[in-house]
């Protein structure tokens, strides 16, 4: 998974348009897809800044920073193919509460909704 699929998954699970998210985040249109394009390349330090990003969207919808940066390094982390939740942003869904792993790649919750990663 690369960071900029995280944050489209992220994004989408939120229910947002990238335009909505430039809007809430105060950035220039086409920003967000070069976001999530990696347009660049994401490093720690260089071109893409994960925590530049994270400082960016924070604001526009749920995301985790730790998340973020380990996918820029490339370090392993677990994230659903479905919605983006992750073992340290679990789903919150108000009547069925935290989501957790349902198989290798989604999560309860995303299986409950029917949203099964390709």
């Amino acid at each position: 998974m690369t960071p900029g699929r995280y944050l489209a998954l992220r994004r989408l699970a939120a229910g947002l348009s990238r335009a909505d998210v430039e809007s809430l985040a105060g950035l220039l249109p086409g920003h967000m897809e070069s976001l999530e394009e990696g347009a660049g390349g994401w490093t720690v330090g260089k071109m893409i800044d994960p925590a530049t990003a994270y400082d960016q969207l924070a604001g526009a919808f749920p995301l985790c920073p730790i998340v973020l940066r380990r996918l820029a390094t490339r370090e392993r982390v677990s994230v659903c193919l479905g919605c983006g939740c992750s073992e340290l942003d679990a789903c919150d869904d108000e009547e069925y509460g935290p989501c957790s792993w349902f198989g290798p790649a989604h999560c309860t919750d995303c299986e409950r909704k029917g949203v099964l990663p390709e």
